[in-house]
Formats: structure tokens, C-alpha cells, sequence
């Protein structure tokens, strides 16, 4: 009777552990000084059950929130969660533009993922930013990105932004490469914007984010739930239900 009874808490105690090991890691964590919580989440490469979007995952690098792109990897400055089942937005910046001064590399351009409804979209706060890098020809100066001369001489950088009149010369030919990008409107401002061009590239753009309109997480929150994944299948996004209560302990006596 004894060992009855041991097996049947033994059991008991082994349902509880199971069940805690199942539930979600939905609670908001921080990466850095960036609060990330539901649909927005972060991989830490674990395996654990996860609640989130499949296309709102990110990784903590270095105390840096960091979301892959179908262009690359981007560093997330601020995530602004909407209330009441309203859409929010986030900044970003290619992480490949390694300081605000001169960087080496003035980005790439952006791609954004595909899906009906996308699951970004830029805001009216940006603007696009073209630089025609190595392009063999003098242009207007208050368009050439002085940093960025070659050391021959011969071979100069410009950048326009949207609505800029585009001078004379065939750009997108002669020049060795063309590089276009989003920047918050309020970076570029002024008549002597051109100076603060790779400023507006380290604060980056902006990007809503659309909450689930259709399809499983749609579906999934509907009805009460949170969109996750399971641990043993990363791949194959699950909808969690909201845990139930335990069940009371039982006193027994031997």
C-alpha cells in the first residue's frame, strides 16, 4: 500500500514537472535596454517553447536586439508595442554601418519579407536615401559625400534623397554601384543635410509591424490564445492556450 501510494505522488510530481516544461516562454525579457514581449520574441537558442510571431524573432547580440532580414541583419534601437490590438512600429539600422562618421560600408538595400498582409512596411517618418558610389564624373558638390572620395581622384560618392533633382549625368550607369535605404525624414533635414547622411544612417528607419490578420495566429489569439512554436520543432508554429490552474494538493495518511 506504501508503494502505492509513493508511485501515485511519484506520478503526480512528474505530470507537474512535465506540465511547467511545457509552458511558454512568454513573459517580456530585456536585450540591452530594449523590451521585448509578445508577438515580438527572443531566440536564445535553447529549445524551449516560445510565444511569438515567426517573423517578429530576435536575437540578443551583445546587449543588441538583432532581426534578420531577407537583406540582412538589422539592429533594433526601440520597439513601440500597439495598444489594443493596433499595429506597432520599431527602428532599425543596417548592422553593417559600424559608426555614425564614416562607415566603410554605407548599408544595403532593403528587402523586406513577402506575405499577404507583409509583416512590415515602412512609415511615413522615412525617406529614401540613394548613394551612387565611384561614380566617374564631377556632379553638384553639395551632393558628393567628401569622406568617401577615392584616392584617385578621379572616382566620387553622391547621395540624393527623395524628391532631390537628379543632375544631368547617367547615375545609374556610370557609377560603379547604387545603394538606396530608408532614414527617419527628421535625419536629412535643412540645406546642409548631406553632412549628417551617415548620422540618419546609424538611427536607421522605421517599420511597422502588422499584428496576425489572417491564418493561424489570427485564428490562435481569436480565440484566447498566444502564437508560439514548440521547442522539438522550431519550424511548426503552435497556438498555446492559457495554463490551467493546478490541481490541489492531496493529503494522504498512512
Amino acid at each position: 500500500m506504501a508503494f502505492l501510494v509513493l508511485l501515485i505522488v511519484a506520478s503526480f510530481a512528474a505530470s507537474a514537472t512535465a506540465a511547467l516544461e511545457a509552458e511558454p516562454a512568454c513573459s517580456p525579457s530585456l536585450c540591452g535596454a530594449v523590451e521585448v514581449r509578445y508577438p515580438f520574441w527572443l531566440d536564445g537558442g535553447g529549445g524551449g517553447n516560445v510565444c511569438g510571431y515567426p517573423s517578429l524573432r530576435l536575437e540578443c547580440r551583445g546587449g543588441t536586439p538583432v532581426l534578420r532580414l531577407p537583406s540582412g541583419d538589422y539592429r533594433v534601437h526601440r520597439i513601440s508595442y500597439g495598444d489594443n490590438g493596433d499595429d506597432g512600429t520599431f527602428t532599425l539600422h543596417d548592422s553593417i554601418v559600424h559608426n555614425s562618421r564614416c562607415p566603410l560600408v554605407v548599408g544595403r538595400n532593403l528587402t523586406l519579407p513577402e506575405g499577404s498582409p507583409p509583416p512590415f512596411s515602412l512609415t511615413g517618418n522615412d525617406m529614401n536615401v540613394t548613394f551612387y558610389l565611384r561614380c566617374p564624373f564631377n556632379a553638384s558638390p553639395s551632393h558628393m559625400v567628401a569622406c568617401l572620395e577615392e584616392a584617385d581622384g578621379v572616382h566620387h560618392t553622391y547621395a540624393f534623397r527623395d524628391g532631390d533633382y537628379l543632375l544631368p549625368y547617367e547615375f545609374n550607369s556610370l557609377c560603379q554601384d547604387v545603394v538606396g535605404m530608408p532614414v527617419l525624414r527628421s535625419s536629412l533635414g535643412g540645406s546642409r543635410w548631406i553632412y549628417r547622411v551617415f548620422r540618419a544612417l546609424w538611427r536607421g528607419f522605421e517599420l511597422r509591424w502588422t499584428r496576425a490578420l489572417e491564418g493561424r495566429c489570427r485564428d490562435c489569439e481569436n480565440s484566447g490564445g498566444l502564437c508560439g512554436h514548440l521547442g522539438e520543432a522550431p519550424d511548426q508554429f503552435t497556438c498555446f492556450t492559457a495554463p490551467a490552474a493546478p490541481a490541489p494538493a492531496l493529503l494522504l495518511s498512512l
